[in-house]
């Protein structure tokens, strides 16, 4: 017996007990994870450690190369170093033209370049942010998709996209998925813990679950056109050439809800 199947699930990005009804089914079953790239967590931690590593001497190697061009030095290397040296041997060799104004113009140099090394340093950290805030969403979009049902009326990615355009979620500190209101995280009214994706996607979900069969084997046919059932509501919307699943479908769709006018 495997007790961990709710983590192995969560790491495949597989919608809760999948991994259990494919253990227990006697069909033949198939878990894609073509789209997936599985990684230790030494492993993961060191390429991401590698990827800031490379960008920092790339951004160093950048700024050393555009002042050798700009100054006209020649020496070998791509470091800081390399470039105050030569720039300095390049000033002693020709401080007997000028001295005073050579200085100047190795204080000037010297700015100029702080300056374009702390640009450098400037733009690593906005790309070190920029892959960490895609790594969170990731986090995040993959958490709230494995709580999507199967049996939904519209492709799973167009769900996640509505929920993300109605509600805003971030990764608190220990990592968990929170939910905001404006600046104020959404919490259970009697525990006062911050909701779980659980429970918002109880509340959420339910607009774009598909309609129960009937027994026997067939769909329950019986007041089928009734207003206010879904299919009554879904031949509305063919007669206006509003197509099933589509954003405006979807609006109207709760909209009726909301207002009662539809029960599903």
């Amino acid at each position: 017996m495997i007790k961990n199947l709710a983590d192995i699930e969560k790491a495949l990005s597989l919608p809760s007990g999948a991994l259990d009804e494919a253990i227990k089914s006697t069909e033949e079953k198939v878990i894609d994870i073509s789209n997936l790239e599985i990684l230790k967590r030494e492993d993961y931690e060191s390429r991401i450690k590698n990827i800031k590593e490379e960008t920092s001497i790339a951004a160093v190697e950048i700024a050393v190369k555009k002042a050798r061009a700009e100054k006209g030095l020649a020496f070998e290397g791509k470091t800081i170093e390399n470039l105050l040296e030569a720039q300095k041997s390049k000033v002693i060799a020709e401080a007997n033209l000028n001295p005073d104004k050579k200085v100047s113009e190795l204080e000037k140099d010297l700015s100029t370049m702080r300056m374009n090394f702390e640009n450098a340093n400037k733009k690593l950290i906005e790309v070190e942010n920029e892959f960490k805030q895609k790594e969170n969403f990731r986090t995040i979009k993959d958490t709230i998709i494995s709580e999507i049902p199967a049996n939904t009326i519209i492709p799973k990615e167009d769900v996640i996209n509505i929920f993300f355009s109605k509600n805003k979620a971030e990764l608190s500190e220990s990592g968990s998925v929170i939910f905001k209101r404006g600046e104020d995280v959404l919490k259970n009214q009697i525990t006062l813990n911050p909701l779980t994706v659980k429970e918002v996607m109880k509340e959420f979900i339910t607009p774009y679950i598909a309609p129960p069969t009937g027994g026997g084997g067939g769909t329950d046919n019986a007041g089928q056109n009734k207003p206010g059932t879904y299919e009554a509501f879904a031949k509305d919307m063919e007669k206006l050439n509003i197509m099933e699943g589509s954003i405006k479908f979807n609006e109207e769709m709760s909209k009726r809800i909301k207002e009662k006018t539809l029960v599903i």
